[in-house]
């Protein structure tokens, strides 16, 4: 999570992971009227060196498929990098639908069920953590996420 707090107030801001970890902050992205969307992410490690980063336009979907497939996307290039052999990996997002639907394996619409499981298999045989993270704290991949819907 990140905070920081100031005068009693709780400040949001990006924490890098600990060691032996890499974290991948992921969003997505819908315009108005879900007819283009963009999912974003970077992988950053202990010192907030971003090691990767994507953007991609999805073609279209409800808001919260978008961001799964935008955490999906993030798996899969992490475990096909050196990375996945030497870190263990924290995925953070803002959404929290989907932290629980991964993190929980429930109440995932029927027709998003096969992706959750998929997800959801993928954190658990991998040792992977799922975060929920405040918005202020996944900015840049909320911009560039929205920058991939072209």
């Amino acid at each position: 999570m990140c905070k920081k707090v100031l005068n009693s107030k709780v400040i949001p801001r990006w924490l890098p992971p600990p060691l032996g970890f890499l974290k991948l902050n992921v969003d997505g992205a819908v315009a108005a009227g879900g007819s283009k969307c963009g999912i974003r992410g970077l992988l950053t490690n202990d010192i907030g060196v971003i090691l990767f980063q994507f953007s991609e336009p999805c073609g279209f979907g409800p808001p919260a498929l978008i961001k799964l497939l935008a955490v999906r996307f993030g798996m899969l290039k992490f475990l096909s990098s050196d990375w996945c052999r030497q870190f263990r990996l924290i995925v953070e997002t803002d959404c929290k639908l989907v932290v629980d639907w991964i993190s929980l394996s429930v109440d995932a619409p029927t027709s998003f069920l096969n992706l959750v499981l998929e997800l959801s298999d993928m954190v658990i045989k991998r040792g992977f953590v799922m975060r929920l993270t405040p918005r202020r704290c996944n900015m840049e991949a909320d911009h560039l996420a929205k920058a991939g819907i072209g």
